[in-house]
């Protein structure tokens, strides 16, 4: 009805999700804590609540799968590491601000220098990709709708890994 964030209403919310039946159970949910609070009792962030929340739940959850799927606030390296820690595979969407950078390609016909060699090339720049690293295919779902897809290994800044 507010038609914007209202503080102290938020919810971590945890589901499991059928990809061939279109559908989702809620396996449980709970209030997140008011921030300020939860910084001056606990000494703690809300990433490190919400971490705190999966490490708790995380049997469970890798008894089901281990794909964890999160929104672009939980792209941070810090969540990140510590849900992979736990044996998840994580999958969210990277925030609008993302760096990612493509692998540097050995180049033979160079010839020979001092010091390490470069690990990345480039930023990706989404309006013009570098369609030589990119792997296209043609995805086609349950109802015959087809969407062409590209797919590479990057560098997110952010995250510390490829």
């Amino acid at each position: 009805m507010a038609q914007r964030v209202k503080r102290g209403l938020e919810i971590m919310a945890i589901g499991a999700i059928s990809l061939s039946k279109h559908t989702c159970v809620m396996l449980g949910a709970v209030q997140s804590p008011n921030f300020r609070t939860l910084e001056s009792e606990k000494q703690m962030s809300m990433l490190d609540w919400y971490v705190a929340l999966v490490r708790s739940k995380a049997t469970e959850l890798l008894s089901l799968t281990d794909i964890l799927v999160a929104d672009a606030f939980f792209s941070k390296y810090e969540f990140v590491n510590e849900v992979i820690g736990m044996g998840f595979r994580f999958v969210g969407r990277l925030r609008a601000n993302s760096y990612l950078r493509y692998l540097a390609m050995p180049d033979s016909s160079a010839t020979r220098r001092r010091g390490r060699k470069k690990k990345y090339g480039e930023k990706v720049d989404f309006s013009n990709l570098d369609m030589s690293v990119f792997t296209s295919f043609i995805y086609e779902d349950s109802k015959g709708n087809k969407t062409r897809c590209h797919t590479a290994v990057v560098h997110s800044r952010a995250l510390k890994r490829d």
